[in-house]
Parts: structure tokens; sequence; C-alpha cells
């Protein structure tokens, strides 16, 4: 099996940055997942960064670790629920008490 590196937030917003071996990208996605992680990048081990990863995509951090994580969390709830993509969003805009992060999930939406 080829071997893949990775990154992934834990529960507490800590930077994970480990490798698995695994028969695909999708696979090390799926059982970071199932450890209680976030995956925020993952690809084959070849010494080369050869893809974009969603850390420099977000590089400019307008939310910290944990933001992100509780984001993210509430984001799978709303969606588990049944919500809409667009809808989802639009619940999540009104919840943060910064305007960056009002912004920042307008503009995703």
């Amino acid at each position: 099996m080829p071997l893949y590196r990775y990154k992934a937030l834990d529960a507490h917003g800590e930077m994970l940055d480990g490798q698995m071996e695994a028969g695909s990208d999708a696979e090390v996605a799926l059982r970071l997942q199932e450890q209680g992680h976030l995956p925020v990048e993952t690809r084959l081990a070849t010494g080369e960064n050869d893809s974009p990863s969603l850390r420099m995509l977000l590089r400019k951090k307008p939310f910290d670790n944990a933001a992100l994580v509780q984001f993210t969390q509430q984001l799978a709830t709303l969606i588990g629920a049944g919500q809409p993509l667009d809808r989802a969003l639009s619940i999540l805009m009104d919840l943060p008490e910064d305007e960056k992060s009002r912004r920042v999930i307008g503009d995703v939406r």
C-alpha cells in the first residue's frame, strides 16, 4: 500500500501531522474522521508538495483552529439534519460574534 502524508485537526483544534499507509487519500481521510479528527490535507508521501493544501488557502486564518473545528462540526450537524448547504451556511452566518467570521462564511456561501 502507498504511504500518505496527512494534516488534520484534533478535537482540541491542534494540528496533527503524520503518515499512514492506505489504498487512497480518501481512505486516509475516512480513517482520520473515524479517529475523531478533521482532515485538512492528504497526499502521497513523495517528498514534494505537489498540491496546494487547505491550510495554505486559509493562511490568513479567518478562524483559529478551535473555531474552525467548531464551525465544521456545526456545518456537518446541519447538513446531517437535512438542511441544504446554502441554508446551513445562512444559519451559521448568524452565530459568530465577530464580523470577520461572518464575512468569511458569507463569502463561502
